[in-house]
């Protein structure tokens, strides 16, 4: 049995929700410049193996820029042109 941990996030223009697999609670950050950095201290801390989430027409851009940053399994979102 794999003990890697999958995140999936949820964005929306005010909140950032973050479930996990294995399952936990989701947790749910405001889309703020602090609650991104909280996010990615508290998928740090998770280790994960992979981090997806949808592109959400601009609302993502903050989140994926500061988890590339710190280095997290997270692809980038491809634009539909």
């Amino acid at each position: 049995m794999s003990s890697s941990v999958y995140v999936g996030i949820d964005i929306s223009k005010h909140r950032l929700d973050v479930a996990t697999e294995p399952a936990t609670p989701p947790t749910q950050f405001p889309q703020t410049e602090a609650g991104v950095g909280a996010v990615v201290t508290h998928l740090q801390a998770l280790g994960p193996a992979l981090i997806v989430l949808e592109a959400t027409g601009g609302f993502e851009t903050a989140v994926v820029t500061a988890l590339a940053a710190a280095d997290c399994p997270c692809p980038m979102p491809r634009s539909r042109s």
